[in-house]
Protein backbone atom coordinates (compact mmCIF):
# COMPACT_ATOMS: atom_id res chain seq x y z
CA UNK A 1 0.00 0.00 0.00
CA UNK A 2 2.84 2.13 1.11
CA UNK A 3 4.74 1.60 -2.18
CA UNK A 4 1.49 2.14 -4.69
CA UNK A 5 1.19 5.56 -2.80
CA UNK A 6 4.51 6.69 -3.24
CA UNK A 7 4.28 5.93 -6.65
CA UNK A 8 1.33 7.72 -7.00
CA UNK A 9 2.88 10.68 -5.03
CA UNK A 10 6.27 10.45 -8.22
CA UNK A 11 3.56 10.47 -10.74
CA UNK A 12 1.76 13.44 -9.69
CA UNK A 13 5.28 15.09 -9.05
CA UNK A 14 6.41 14.53 -12.66
CA UNK A 15 3.32 15.60 -13.87
CA UNK A 16 2.90 19.00 -12.00
CA UNK A 17 6.56 20.06 -12.46
CA UNK A 18 6.19 21.24 -15.97
CA UNK A 19 3.03 23.32 -15.18
CA UNK A 20 4.73 24.80 -11.99
CA UNK A 21 7.76 25.97 -14.25
CA UNK A 22 5.12 27.09 -16.47
CA UNK A 23 3.22 29.39 -14.17
CA UNK A 24 5.97 31.10 -12.69
CA UNK A 25 7.71 31.92 -16.23
CA UNK A 26 4.67 33.06 -17.23
CA UNK A 27 4.61 35.14 -13.62
CA UNK A 28 8.22 36.40 -14.67
CA UNK A 29 7.38 37.26 -18.10
CA UNK A 30 4.39 39.46 -16.65
CA UNK A 31 6.62 40.94 -14.08
CA UNK A 32 8.86 42.02 -17.05
CA UNK A 33 6.97 43.46 -19.53
CA UNK A 34 5.78 45.62 -16.47
CA UNK A 35 9.36 46.65 -15.58
CA UNK A 36 10.69 50.13 -16.32
CA UNK A 37 13.03 50.71 -18.94
CA UNK A 38 16.25 52.17 -18.41
CA UNK A 39 18.52 51.30 -21.12
CA UNK A 40 17.99 50.59 -24.96
CA UNK A 41 20.15 48.29 -27.26
CA UNK A 42 20.38 48.62 -30.97
CA UNK A 43 21.56 46.21 -33.68
CA UNK A 44 21.49 47.63 -37.40
CA UNK A 45 22.01 45.84 -39.98
CA UNK A 46 22.08 49.35 -42.32
CA UNK A 47 25.67 51.74 -42.74
CA UNK A 48 24.07 54.08 -41.85
CA UNK A 49 22.24 54.06 -37.97
CA UNK A 50 19.49 56.23 -35.96
CA UNK A 51 20.86 57.39 -32.41
CA UNK A 52 19.28 55.42 -29.29
CA UNK A 53 18.06 58.65 -28.15
CA UNK A 54 15.75 58.41 -31.70
CA UNK A 55 14.67 55.46 -30.38
CA UNK A 56 13.35 57.28 -26.64
CA UNK A 57 11.78 59.90 -28.33
CA UNK A 58 9.53 58.37 -30.63
CA UNK A 59 8.25 55.89 -27.40
CA UNK A 60 8.46 58.23 -25.05
CA UNK A 61 11.46 57.14 -22.60
CA UNK A 62 13.53 58.71 -20.63
CA UNK A 63 16.38 58.03 -18.18
CA UNK A 64 15.17 60.51 -15.61
CA UNK A 65 11.36 59.13 -16.09
CA UNK A 66 11.77 55.03 -16.57
CA UNK A 67 8.26 53.97 -17.73
CA UNK A 68 7.24 50.63 -19.25
CA UNK A 69 6.48 49.47 -22.51
CA UNK A 70 4.39 47.65 -24.36
CA UNK A 71 6.12 45.76 -26.83
CA UNK A 72 3.44 45.28 -29.69
CA UNK A 73 2.63 49.28 -29.25
CA UNK A 74 6.54 49.72 -29.87
CA UNK A 75 7.04 47.53 -33.39
CA UNK A 76 3.44 49.03 -34.68
CA UNK A 77 4.60 52.66 -33.59
CA UNK A 78 8.30 52.45 -35.05
CA UNK A 79 7.43 49.92 -37.97
CA UNK A 80 5.73 53.03 -39.29
CA UNK A 81 8.15 55.33 -40.22
CA UNK A 82 8.81 55.41 -43.74
CA UNK A 83 12.54 55.10 -43.84
CA UNK A 84 12.66 51.72 -41.30
CA UNK A 85 11.87 48.70 -43.48
CA UNK A 86 12.40 46.07 -40.92
CA UNK A 87 12.18 46.22 -37.06
CA UNK A 88 11.82 44.16 -34.03
CA UNK A 89 11.44 45.10 -30.27
CA UNK A 90 12.11 42.99 -27.85
CA UNK A 91 12.62 42.34 -24.04
CA UNK A 92 16.80 41.95 -23.42
CA UNK A 93 16.00 41.76 -19.75
CA UNK A 94 13.10 43.29 -17.67
CA UNK A 95 14.89 46.80 -17.36
CA UNK A 96 16.88 46.91 -21.07
CA UNK A 97 14.60 46.97 -24.57
CA UNK A 98 16.93 45.81 -27.64
CA UNK A 99 15.67 46.98 -31.45
CA UNK A 100 16.91 44.84 -34.05
CA UNK A 101 16.25 47.21 -37.59
CA UNK A 102 17.49 48.16 -40.86
CA UNK A 103 17.27 51.35 -42.80
CA UNK A 104 15.80 51.42 -46.43
CA UNK A 105 18.69 51.76 -48.83
CA UNK A 106 18.18 54.90 -50.57
CA UNK A 107 19.08 54.39 -54.57
CA UNK A 108 17.84 57.84 -56.13
CA UNK A 109 17.55 61.60 -54.96
CA UNK A 110 13.58 62.66 -55.92
CA UNK A 111 14.13 65.91 -57.76
CA UNK A 112 10.61 67.40 -57.19
CA UNK A 113 10.86 67.56 -53.05
CA UNK A 114 13.66 68.43 -51.13
CA UNK A 115 15.19 66.63 -48.80
CA UNK A 116 13.56 63.13 -50.21
CA UNK A 117 15.53 59.80 -51.21
CA UNK A 118 13.95 57.00 -52.72
CA UNK A 119 15.02 52.99 -52.77
CA UNK A 120 14.30 50.31 -55.08
CA UNK A 121 11.33 49.21 -54.45
CA UNK A 122 9.65 52.75 -54.53
CA UNK A 123 9.17 53.93 -51.13
CA UNK A 124 10.26 57.63 -50.37
CA UNK A 125 11.73 59.00 -46.98
CA UNK A 126 13.22 61.84 -45.60
CA UNK A 127 17.28 62.23 -46.13
CA UNK A 128 18.14 64.59 -42.94
CA UNK A 129 19.11 63.85 -40.04
CA UNK A 130 18.33 60.39 -40.73
CA UNK A 131 21.19 59.46 -43.60
CA UNK A 132 24.70 60.87 -44.10
CA UNK A 133 24.71 63.28 -47.22
CA UNK A 134 25.31 60.79 -50.58
CA UNK A 135 25.99 61.74 -54.08
CA UNK A 136 22.68 59.71 -55.78
CA UNK A 137 21.21 59.74 -59.02
CA UNK A 138 18.08 62.14 -59.29
CA UNK A 139 14.74 60.88 -60.26
CA UNK A 140 11.88 62.95 -61.30
CA UNK A 141 8.41 61.88 -61.05
CA UNK A 142 6.71 64.96 -62.49
CA UNK A 143 3.58 67.25 -61.42
CA UNK A 144 0.93 64.15 -61.27
CA UNK A 145 2.85 62.32 -58.85
CA UNK A 146 0.59 59.95 -56.81
CA UNK A 147 1.95 57.73 -53.87
CA UNK A 148 -0.30 55.40 -51.60
CA UNK A 149 -0.74 55.05 -47.96
CA UNK A 150 3.06 54.22 -47.27
CA UNK A 151 4.24 56.79 -49.40
CA UNK A 152 5.37 54.53 -52.22
CA UNK A 153 4.93 55.08 -56.00
CA UNK A 154 2.95 53.95 -58.19
CA UNK A 155 3.86 50.10 -58.89
CA UNK A 156 4.58 50.98 -63.17
CA UNK A 157 6.91 53.66 -62.48
CA UNK A 158 8.21 51.06 -59.81
CA UNK A 159 9.18 48.46 -62.10
CA UNK A 160 10.86 50.63 -64.96
CA UNK A 161 12.96 52.27 -62.46
CA UNK A 162 14.46 48.74 -61.17
CA UNK A 163 14.61 47.40 -64.13
CA UNK A 164 16.99 50.59 -65.57
CA UNK A 165 18.69 50.81 -62.47
CA UNK A 166 19.83 46.89 -62.89
CA UNK A 167 20.83 47.50 -66.58
CA UNK A 168 23.02 50.41 -65.77
CA UNK A 169 23.82 50.69 -61.85
CA UNK A 170 25.77 53.67 -61.55
CA UNK A 171 25.87 54.48 -65.19
CA UNK A 172 22.40 56.18 -64.26
CA UNK A 173 22.63 59.74 -63.56
CA UNK A 174 19.27 60.88 -63.90
CA UNK A 175 15.04 59.53 -64.80
CA UNK A 176 12.96 62.00 -65.29
CA UNK A 177 9.00 60.88 -66.15
CA UNK A 178 6.85 63.21 -68.12
CA UNK A 179 4.28 61.65 -65.60
CA UNK A 180 4.71 59.39 -62.62
CA UNK A 181 1.07 58.49 -62.87
CA UNK A 182 -0.24 56.03 -65.65
CA UNK A 183 -3.83 56.60 -65.05
CA UNK A 184 -3.33 60.17 -66.56
CA UNK A 185 -2.86 61.27 -69.97
CA UNK A 186 0.38 62.21 -71.07
CA UNK A 187 2.96 59.47 -69.77
CA UNK A 188 4.41 58.82 -72.52
CA UNK A 189 8.36 59.13 -72.50
CA UNK A 190 11.32 59.12 -70.14
CA UNK A 191 14.36 60.47 -70.00
CA UNK A 192 17.70 58.61 -68.75
CA UNK A 193 20.90 60.35 -68.78
CA UNK A 194 23.86 58.23 -68.47
CA UNK A 195 27.38 58.77 -67.65
CA UNK A 196 29.22 56.50 -69.91
CA UNK A 197 32.47 55.23 -68.51
CA UNK A 198 34.86 57.82 -70.38
CA UNK A 199 32.55 60.35 -68.93
CA UNK A 200 30.52 61.10 -71.60
CA UNK A 201 26.45 61.80 -71.56
CA UNK A 202 23.87 59.91 -73.17
CA UNK A 203 20.63 61.50 -73.06
CA UNK A 204 17.84 58.77 -74.29
CA UNK A 205 13.98 60.04 -75.00
CA UNK A 206 12.49 56.58 -74.34
CA UNK A 207 8.95 55.69 -75.02
CA UNK A 208 7.16 54.37 -71.90
CA UNK A 209 4.74 51.64 -73.58
CA UNK A 210 8.21 50.03 -75.34
CA UNK A 211 10.94 50.96 -72.83
CA UNK A 212 12.65 47.50 -73.08
CA UNK A 213 12.85 47.77 -76.94
CA UNK A 214 13.68 50.84 -76.66
CA UNK A 215 16.92 50.20 -74.09
CA UNK A 216 18.26 46.72 -76.55
CA UNK A 217 18.20 49.22 -79.33
CA UNK A 218 20.14 51.71 -77.36
CA UNK A 219 22.74 48.60 -76.54
CA UNK A 220 23.22 47.65 -79.96
CA UNK A 221 23.47 51.66 -81.29
CA UNK A 222 26.23 51.96 -78.68
CA UNK A 223 28.49 49.10 -80.36
CA UNK A 224 28.50 51.58 -83.51
CA UNK A 225 28.78 55.18 -82.41
CA UNK A 226 31.94 56.85 -80.83
CA UNK A 227 31.50 57.83 -77.21
CA UNK A 228 30.42 61.66 -76.95
CA UNK A 229 27.80 63.61 -75.34
CA UNK A 230 24.72 62.58 -76.79
CA UNK A 231 20.62 63.16 -77.01
CA UNK A 232 19.47 59.69 -78.62
CA UNK A 233 15.49 59.66 -79.44
CA UNK A 234 14.23 56.24 -79.14
CA UNK A 235 10.70 56.45 -79.02
CA UNK A 236 9.84 54.98 -82.91
CA UNK A 237 10.48 51.22 -82.58
CA UNK A 238 14.35 50.19 -84.18
CA UNK A 239 15.15 53.46 -85.00
CA UNK A 240 17.14 56.35 -83.04
CA UNK A 241 17.86 59.74 -84.13
CA UNK A 242 21.12 60.69 -82.77
CA UNK A 243 22.31 64.19 -82.18
CA UNK A 244 25.25 65.94 -81.06
CA UNK A 245 24.39 67.85 -76.99
CA UNK A 246 26.52 70.92 -76.64
CA UNK A 247 24.60 71.61 -73.18
CA UNK A 248 27.16 69.07 -71.48
CA UNK A 249 29.63 71.12 -72.56
CA UNK A 250 31.42 73.95 -69.63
Amino acid sequence: MNKKIKYTFVIIVIILTPLFYSIIGSFETKLGNKSPISFIATVCKSIDQLPTDFFSEVLGLSKDMPCSVCLMSANKKLSTLPFIQEIKVTRYSPSTLKIDYALRKPFFSVGDYENTLMDTEGYLFPQSPFYTPKKLPVIHLGPDLELSRTMCIDSYVRIITKKIYGIFDKSVKSLVFTNASPRQKGFEELVVILETNKGNIHKLRIPIDDYEQALNDYSRLCEKIEDCDYIIDLRLKNHAYISMDHSFNT
